[in-house]
């Protein structure tokens, strides 16, 4: 046997933030950014093909499975001396799937598949966060910033492939946390 390649182009939407800060005097300050994307209008392509016609029942699939997707972030800068400079942030993001065979919240109306396809495994993310902490120190010229970062992911994995619609079909999958 030989191998199987399968080359497509994705678009993948634009993302619309939305930012808002204030200051805390001269000693500071607090941001907070909304980020929206709908992932349900991405589309696929075959390399060449700009009128994705050969994909569009796979792009049709995708605004079935996925909508938007948020990310909400809010940080902190507290600046108590003129060298000193303290932060701290957090951000969430969501998932963006939006069918109930595929998010595990709407245990309900999941349904079980009959395992088939060719793909092994596969992941669904679930959401993403991250928290920061932070120390700035400025001495005339000389600046020195130390950051630590801690992110956590929640996502489901499959041992086949997911889209109970078209033809390839699964089980239910289990819940991995990553966190580094």
């Amino acid at each position: 046997g030989g191998d199987f390649t399968s080359k497509y182009d994705m678009w993948l939407p634009g993302k619309l933030t939305l930012s808002a800060m204030a200051f805390l005097s001269r000693y500071g300050m607090v941001t907070y950014d909304f980020t929206y994307r709908n992932l349900g209008s991405a589309k696929y392509m075959l390399p060449g093909d700009n009128s994705n016609a050969a994909l569009a029942d796979v792009t049709d699939l995708n605004k079935q499975y996925f909508g938007g997707q948020y990310r909400h972030s809010v940080g902190l800068e507290v600046r108590p001396l003129d060298w000193l400079t303290l932060r701290t942030g957090y951000s969430h993001t969501s998932c963006g799937i939006k069918m109930a065979d595929l998010n595990p919240k709407d245990t309900k109306s999941r349904t079980e598949y009959s395992a088939s396809g060719m793909i092994l495994d596969y992941t669904l993310p679930r959401n993403y966060q991250t928290a920061s902490a932070g120390i700035g120190f400025r001495f005339g010229s000389l600046a020195l910033d130390l950051a630590y970062v801690y992110s956590a992911r929640n996502e489901s994995v499959y041992p086949y492939p997911a889209l109970p619609s078209s033809g390839l079909e699964s089980v239910t999958g289990g819940s991995m946390k990553d966190t580094r």
